[in-house]
């Protein structure tokens, strides 16, 4: 069976409900786009998944003498 993959991703970015945007931040540049464009191009698309990730780095751990 043939198949179709459609995707949308953004890395380094920070979603503004109040706005209703994602803006992108790259090495070079800053690009804003808008939640509701997003959300209508995808609006009645079935078998969708969606994931949310946040990476950030672990505490180091700190070592108590004795």
């Amino acid at each position: 069976m043939a198949k179709v993959n459609r995707t949308v991703s953004f890395k380094n970015a920070v979603i503004s409900k109040e706005d209703m945007t994602i803006t992108e931040f790259g090495k070079e540049s800053i690009k804003t786009y808008c939640l509701e464009n997003l959300l209508r191009d995808w609006d009645g698309v079935e078998n969708v998944s969606l994931t949310l990730k946040v990476d950030d780095e672990l505490p180091e751990d700190e070592i108590q003498e004795d």
